[in-house]
């Protein structure tokens, strides 16, 4: 039986953003396959519960945020001073690392989930481990960076430092297709790279029965600047439509809606609810009439697009949210970009009257994202990569 050890920095539990969220996916399927021996290797920076843990790994090592020293925080400060995102925490890296493996570097394979945490991972093990890249970093400063000159500098020295990451491990995992055709652009070589797809739907669990809505919408993400954007989009564009965003009631679930930010975002007249964090979003979806996906920046494949679809329920989205996910506008999903326009308000308005072309709409993403992102085709060429090991 094969040893992995899975980093992840931040309590996983309870997931209530896409890289948790894609995170405990992963590990519960390790762990239940019982093929190998999972030692789950985690930074808690919240009260932890290890008896939660259980079902997700075999053995638990963790350290507590508060316990970094004072040293290891200064240096990480003077390395943000160039602009060096995937250097700016590896002074508390390489002391995690002496945490994590002073025991030995027993393993047969480590994954780490983002490649800034390079230096957790023993010189020794790196060739012989798998980075999962929930996003490609400099593909997304690409997306939401204004252009002056010291983005593009910025730009430059991060795709510089993230791709030679990525080439001093054994393969790099993505969640899209054109995420791959990036890196082959970028000179990582093709059985390096490997396409996973985005392996959640093991953890959701649709309401089957008729649910009254009590929404039109909702949105569900984290305090980050790409939802803050993902919300202004949406609210931008009923804009000229104010008439009918006055009717309109939108539900925000996740940390976005406890955050100081959304406070300076003008919703035009929508009735807003704010859910909070809320532990199993099966019941809030299927109160919700459609799902907002419209995110304009960033990049890996969108889990709210995702788990929209696998709840059945209509998603309005960006082409950015979109990349990765197998979609067909009027059939599936609604691209915000088709439809935004003079006849936009009225375009929504009758949409969501009519509960016929919403449960058409519904089955259709669920029926595509489920074929999209089985257990088997998001699995199987991980297994096939562990085993190589």
């Amino acid at each position: 039986m094969k040893k992995i050890a899975f980093y992840y920095y931040g309590n996983l539990l309870p997931a209530h953003q896409g890289n948790s969220k894609l995170a405990v996916s992963i590990l519960s399927y390790l762990k239940g396959c019982n093929l190998f021996e999972v030692t789950l290797l985690m930074v808690n920076d919240a009260p932890l519960d290890e008896s939660q843990y259980r079902g997700l790994c075999d053995h638990l090592i963790s350290v507590d945020v508060s316990g970094i020293p004072w040293w290891a925080r200064l240096l990480d400060k003077c390395f943000r001073f160039p602009q060096l995102d995937f250097y700016k925490r590896m002074a508390t890296s390489v002391w995690l690392r002496s945490r994590f493996f002073a025991r030995g570097v027993d393993y047969d394979c480590v994954i780490i989930n983002y490649a800034q945490w390079e230096h957790v991972v023993p010189r020794q093990l790196r060739a012989n481990s798998i980075l999962l890249s929930h996003d490609i970093m400099f593909f997304r400063l690409q997306s939401f960076l204004r252009g002056t000159l010291l983005d593009r500098w910025k730009i430059l020295l991060n795709k510089s430092c993230e791709l030679s990451i990525f080439k001093r491990f054994s393969r790099v995992i993505v969640l899209g297709g054109y995420e791959k055709d990036l890196l082959l652009q970028s000179g990582i070589p093709d059985e390096r790279v490997v396409v996973m797809g985005m392996p959640i739907l093991n953890s959701i669990n649709p309401v089957s029965d008729a649910i009254e809505p009590r929404y039109d919408f909702i949105f569900v993400g984290g305090d980050s600047a790409q939802n803050i954007a993902a919300l202004e989009c949406f609210v931008g564009a009923f804009r000229g439509h104010p008439q009918v965003a006055n009717r309109l009631c939108l539900a925000i679930a996740g940390s976005i809606g406890t955050g100081a930010t959304i406070r300076g975002i003008d919703f035009g007249g929508m009735n807003v609810q704010i859910l909070g964090l809320v532990d199993d979003l099966s019941m809030a979806y299927a109160r919700s009439k459609m799902v907002v996906g419209t995110i304009p920046m960033g990049s890996g494949i969108k889990v709210k697009v995702v788990e929209g679809m696998a709840h059945g329920k209509p998603v309005l989205a960006t082409r950015k949210a979109l990349e990765g996910i197998p979609h067909e506008h009027g059939v599936n999903v609604l691209v915000l970009e088709e439809v935004e326009g003079s006849e936009f308000g009225a375009f929504i308005s009758k949409m969501l009257s009519d509960d016929q072309v919403l449960a058409q709409y519904g089955k259709s993403a669920q029926s595509s994202i489920n074929e999209a992102f089985s257990e088997d085709s998001c699995y199987g060429e991980l297994l096939k990569v562990i085993e190589e090991m």
